[in-house]
């Protein structure tokens, strides 16, 4: 059966509304991340995802759409004891895409997350326009 105009219309407005949750939730991360960023300016700023890749692709993004203020971040690679020794005490944490992916994610759920200063997911690559 073919679906009629008004079918199609909703199914229009309910894709523009779910689009414009996700931009909301995109906006809301941003935000966050800015105010860590600028209330606690001598904090490591660690970025972990699947690979140091991705990690990278994060960061130049993020870094384009809020003020970093030429912050370099430590980029979690995927090789296996890279984080040992670490402290996390004083890391924001920016948890992207697929980081679960990453071998040093375990290490990360079962440890860092819970002493970092704060872990803030980063699901979506923002829209340079958002």
């Amino acid at each position: 059966e073919r679906p009629t105009r008004r079918t199609r219309n909703s199914l229009n407005e309910f894709f523009e509304m779910v689009i414009d949750m996700k931009k909301r939730h995109i906006r809301k991360n941003l935000r966050r991340i800015e105010w860590y960023i600028d209330r606690f300016p001598d904090a490591e700023i660690w970025v972990l995802a699947n690979k140091k890749e991705s990690a990278k692709i994060y960061w130049e993004y993020l870094s384009k759409v809020i003020s970093t203020n030429n912050i370099k971040p430590f980029l979690i690679t995927s090789r296996i004891g890279m984080v040992d020794g670490l402290d996390p005490s004083n890391a924001l944490i920016l948890a992207c895409g697929k980081w679960w992916d990453n071998p040093n994610a375990k290490v990360f759920m079962d440890i860092y997350f819970d002493k970092a200063r704060v872990v803030i997911p980063v699901d979506e690559l923002p829209d340079i326009t958002i």
